[in-house]
């Protein structure tokens, strides 16, 4: 078993989901406003412009291909 594997069994690997990934370029909060948005008739287009990441970012929040689990 390598490192990352004996982490994953004893439970000491980071939880790095969502918010709390360092790369994360969005909060909770941020995806759940994107979801209301695109429930309301807005654009993917226009919703990435207005948070200013991209469109194919916002496709994969909608289509919960990521922050699947996110609170609403």
């Amino acid at each position: 078993m390598d490192n990352a594997q004996d982490a994953i069994a004893r439970g000491n690997w980071p939880d790095q989901k969502g918010a709390r990934n360092p790369g994360a370029k969005l909060n909770s909060d941020e995806v759940a406003y994107i979801r209301l948005w695109h429930s309301r008739g807005q654009k993917q287009k226009d919703i990435a412009i207005r948070m200013g990441v991209s469109r194919a970012l916002v496709c994969l929040i909608v289509n919960r291909k990521i922050w699947d689990y996110s609170e609403e």
